[in-house]
């Protein structure tokens, strides 16, 4: 066996171990051992495995040497890459390969095929750069030329760090002492670092100004690799916006290394937040934050702003939402440090607080429906609810009316108004402002009183709304005495009578909008009429038609008379009249009552029957009115120390006079008193004088 002609020379030394001048006499095959002694090593390689040095590597003159065993490496391709490449190794021999190495690995690669001048293999996990050793059960090969196998990183330290930290990456194939197979890039999450190789399996490198937090790259000719673990970069804030806010609010946070935060604080209150990217951070003012400085805690440590972040108060809410003054509010939210105000509706308010996230305020005197304001040194906050007080309706005007009619109503806090009710019944309404409301009486309405109704309760106020009926109509259009007739309309309650015509009929309220009434005895066809109790009536506007029904003419006062007298026509069923006819002349006429009718007798009239046109029919008189001279008589009687003087009713613009005397001396004046009618007369009554003579006369 020759001298070698590669590898180290005799008598160098690696990691203060001095090299044997000669090969060492090979140990039988499966009883290898390294320099060291503490492992076993394959037959064409004798491997020391202290730290970062290759000991011996056979040369070409040893290989030969085995040779008997049958096995030769010629070469191999490729001849660098990473773990689970497939390596092409040629040769002579080969076909009974077992197993391939990689390097001074302690596990073999995974043989895909073999032949008598080819291996085929696949690159292990833990391959090292070096030779590629083949064993076959004859013998076994070693290459000359080295396989490089790409880097591989297993640990770091430290964890953490900024810019400048020195980090000690330890790992394998490296390459210091190869000349081939050297670290050529280290990388922080892609951003190139100064470093020193400082043996195979170790590098110091230089944690970059630009580096963020991200993995390690270590890069050789035949491959990377790169760290599942993050090296970590503290984060940087450079700023944020805005500068201040309230409870809830959004705040961009800007600077590096921001994209894997474990805590985020306003002060030393945690916040909610969302990552927009390494650089953008999205963080909520939490309730209770205070001013001050905004903290992200990553895993390499805590940073905080170099400013105050300043809290602007927030309500949230508020309970109760209505009260009266005097009732305690308490107001929840954030940033309530430093009140200096609370107004209710912008009257001061006298206020607990307990910062930074509550209140307790009470309504002031003068207090009206409307937002809670809250001033602090920082800023004001005015609630978008209103708070609201009780209701106090004062007064209204009209102070009656009947459906469909507008009401104004006056009062404190009406302008929160949800409902309007009259004696109980919804009304549709109108806010005109905080004190006035206009509401429209609603068909259901019964005098009462007027409630308003807001989120605070229900007031009624004092006085009473009158309400006034109103008739629609009666259904069905006619019947006969004594049958049901129902009535409709509003406001049909608190009635003390109803009427068909001039006779009262009995009746039963079933609602505000109906009446029951029954058809009363003599009745003839006229309007319904209801009359309340405040004394409103109403009558319909139709006419109920008494079936059966048939008015009547009884007497003619006077009797007899010229044109121009004016009669008095007597029966029942007259209120109807549409006409009167002195034998059949139409004459001027006036209804004074359904049983009575006044006339004059017409030019043209003559001696014969009266009639009159009535809804129910024509009644006529059974005596004829006797068209002539009217004979004016004035009569005396004396009884019981009075004087009746009657003249004919037919007479009229007539007046009674007296006097002392007759002939031309005598001087006459009126009677004062009043005439009465009496059956076809006029009479007048007069005490009896008590001396002289007293004449009477009728003068026109």
């Amino acid at each position: 066996m020759g001298k070698r002609k590669g590898g180290f020379s005799q008598g160098q030394t690696c990691n203060g171990a001095t090299l044997p001048p000669s090969p060492p006499t090979l140990p039988p095959l499966g009883h290898w051992r390294d320099g060291a002694g503490d492992g076993m090593v394959s037959p064409l390689m004798f491997v020391s495995r202290r730290r970062n040095c290759l000991v011996w590597i056979f040369s070409s003159l040893w290989l030969a040497s085995f040779g008997t065993w049958g096995a030769t490496v010629t070469g191999f391709t490729p001849d660098r890459g990473p773990a689970g490449i497939e390596v092409t190794i040629f040769g002579s021999g080969l076909q009974s390969a077992s197993s391939v190495f990689f390097g001074a690995t302690d596990a073999p690669g995974e043989i895909l095929s073999r032949s008598a001048t080819a291996v085929v293999a696949r690159v292990p996990q833990n391959a090292l750069t070096g030779p590629i050793s083949v064993f076959t059960g004859s013998g076994a090969a070693s290459s000359l030329a080295l396989f490089i196998a790409a880097p591989r990183v297993t640990e770091f330290s430290p964890l953490t760090g900024g810019p400048g930290t020195l980090v000690t990456v330890s790992g394998a194939n490296f390459g210091a002492g190869f000349g081939r197979g050297n670290v050529t890039n280290v990388t922080f999450n892609g951003r190139a670092a100064a470093f020193q190789v400082t043996g195979i399996n170790q590098l110091l490198a230089v944690v970059p100004t630009n580096a963020t937090t991200g993995p390690l790259t270590i890069v050789n000719e035949a491959g990377s690799s790169t760290t599942l673990l993050s090296f970590q970069v503290p984060a940087v804030i450079s700023g944020f916006s805005p500068t201040n806010g309230m409870p809830g609010d959004p705040i961009e946070i800007h600077g590096l290394n921001l994209g894997n935060p474990l805590r985020v604080e306003f002060g030393i209150v945690p916040a909610s937040y969302s990552v927009l990217s390494p650089t953008n951070i999205i963080a909520f003012v939490p309730t209770n934050a205070v001013n001050g400085r905004i903290a992200v805690t990553t895993s390499a440590g805590v940073t905080s702003t170099s400013s105050n972040f300043v809290v602007i108060p927030r309500i949230i809410r508020f309970s109760p939402n209505f009260g009266p003054v005097g009732a305690s509010v308490t107001l929840e939210g954030g940033g309530l440090s430093a009140v200096t105000e609370v107004r209710f509706n912008n009257t001061l308010a006298t206020f607990t607080a307990n910062p930074p996230s509550s209140i307790v305020a009470k309504v002031p005197n003068g207090a009206t429906t409307g937002p809670i304001k809250v001033v602090t040194t920082a800023g004001t906050f005015t609630t978008s609810s209103n708070f609201f007080l009780p209701a106090a309706v004062t007064s209204f005007t009209p102070t009656s009316g009947k459906r469909g009619d507008t009401i104004t109503i006056n009062g404190d806090n009406v302008g929160d108004a949800l409902r309007v009710l009259f004696n109980g019944s919804d009304a549709a309404f109108t806010v005109v402002n905080a004190t006035r409301v206009t509401a429209t009486v609603p068909e259901l309405a019964t005098t009462g009183r007027i409630s308003v109704v807001t989120p605070a309760g229900t007031n009624s106020g004092t006085a009473t709304f009158s309400v006034r009926p109103v008739l629609d109509g009666f259904t069905p259009g006619n019947a006969a005495v004594g049958s049901p007739v129902q009535l409709f309309g509003a406001g049909l309650t608190n009635l003390s009578w109803v009427r068909l015509g001039d006779l009262d009929a009995t009746f039963t309220v079933v609602s505000s909008t109906i009446v029951r009434a029954i058809v009363p005895l003599g009745a003839f066809s006229a309007p319904f009429k209801v009359r309340t109790t405040a004394g409103t009536e109403v009558e319909t506007t139709g006419t109920f038609f008494v079936d059966g029904a048939k008015p009547t003419l009884d007497l003619l006062t006077p009797g007899n008379g010229g044109v121009g007298t004016k009669v008095i026509l007597n029966g029942t069923g007259l209120r109807s009249a549409s006409k009167v006819e002195f034998n059949g002349t139409s004459a001027a006429f006036t209804v004074a009552s359904a049983t009575r009718i006044d006339a004059t007798v017409p030019a043209g009239a003559t001696t014969g029957p009266v009639a009159i046109t009535t809804l129910d029919g024509i009644a006529v008189s059974t005596a004829p009115f006797v068209v002539g001279t009217l004979t004016i008589a004035l009569e005396i009687e004396k009884a019981e120390q009075l004087l009746h003087l009657r003249w004919p009713a037919a007479a009229t613009g007539y007046v009674l006079e007296q006097s002392t005397a007759l002939g031309a001396e005598a001087s006459w004046s009126t009677v004062n008193s009043q005439p009465v009618t009496e059956g076809n007369s006029f009479r007048v009554s007069l005490a009896l004088p008590t001396t002289g003579t007293r004449y009477f006369r009728l003068k026109k």
